[in-house]
């Protein structure tokens, strides 16, 4: 590695992380699975017309599979790893919907407060594993606390551009332009190193969400509304053919594949 350092070129090694290598591609099937996450929970609760205790009960059972199939491998499976997040999605939504629309709760503090724990998550995995890369979750208890961040941060998300787009009144389009704001300015402070990549991640992953959310309602909503007027299940199906395309298209070129600097894999080595 001395070669390396003496000209200057920062080493990077491919690890067994259960994460995909965070890139622009990263990003985009993000917002692909928030949109049919969206579909997903409106399916369940609206369309089923089931009950919402049954809706919760099935949308658990379901994130339990989903989570069962990718804590049972050792290395990152790009189809797992999706799915799994598609389902992260629909518990988010579905438990926000539980909180605002069946508790009453009011949604932008509860959306607060989900940012909150969200941030005091993040805090105990710091200060029981000494990094919260996401670049390195090479163990099932990294790999717990990953997704345990992920849906507190879609719920907040979720939250937040409810709040936005409905109870504030911005309507689905004003509310997605200024969290896509929100997310440049994330970039921005991440290219000028003015914020860790670990903040700048779960940042985004807050932000991300309510793009997902007001694709979905520009597809489904009535022109008058200022959506499409589609129905909610085949403009969702084409965006989750899309985005497994796109999923096993940068799988294939090997631009998701896990990877890390010589310098990460020494400081954040399991503990």
């Amino acid at each position: 590695m001395s070669g390396g350092s003496a000209s200057g070129v920062v080493a990077t090694r491919h690890v067994q992380s259960k994460v995909p290598h965070v890139t622009v591609y990263f990003w985009i099937i993000m917002a692909m699975t928030g949109t049919v996450g969206n579909a997903g929970a409106a399916f369940l609760v609206h369309r089923a017309h089931l009950p919402p205790a049954v809706a919760t009960v099935a949308t658990v059972f379901l994130l339990g599979w989903a989570l069962l199939l990718e804590f049972t491998v050792r290395r990152y499976t790009p189809w797992r790893y999706w799915t799994t997040a598609i389902m992260v999605n629909v518990a988010a939504i579905v438990l926000g919907l539980d909180l605002v629309s069946w508790a009453g709760l009011p949604v932008l503090k509860t959306s607060l407060v989900f940012g909150l724990a969200l941030a005091a998550t993040l805090g105990v995995w710091w200060l029981t594993e000494r990094t919260c890369s996401v670049d390195m979750i090479v163990t099932h208890r990294r790999e717990a606390f990953y997704w345990l961040s992920m849906i507190l941060a879609l719920t907040a998300g979720t939250l937040l551009g409810d709040a936005l787009a409905w109870r504030i009144g911005l309507g689905f389009g004003h509310a997605a332009g200024m969290v896509a704001i929100g997310i440049a300015f994330v970039a921005l402070s991440r290219i000028g190193h003015l914020v860790s990549a670990s903040l700048a991640f779960w940042s985004a992953c807050v932000l991300i969400e309510p793009i997902g959310a007001a694709l979905r309602d520009w597809l489904a909503l009535a022109p008058q509304d200022g959506g499409l007027g589609l129905s909610n299940l085949h403009p969702s199906a084409l965006i989750l053919f899309g985005g497994a395309i796109l999923a096993l298209a940068i799988a294939r070129a090997g631009l998701d594949r896990p990877r890390v600097t010589d310098d990460d894999f020494v400081n954040s080595a399991p503990r």
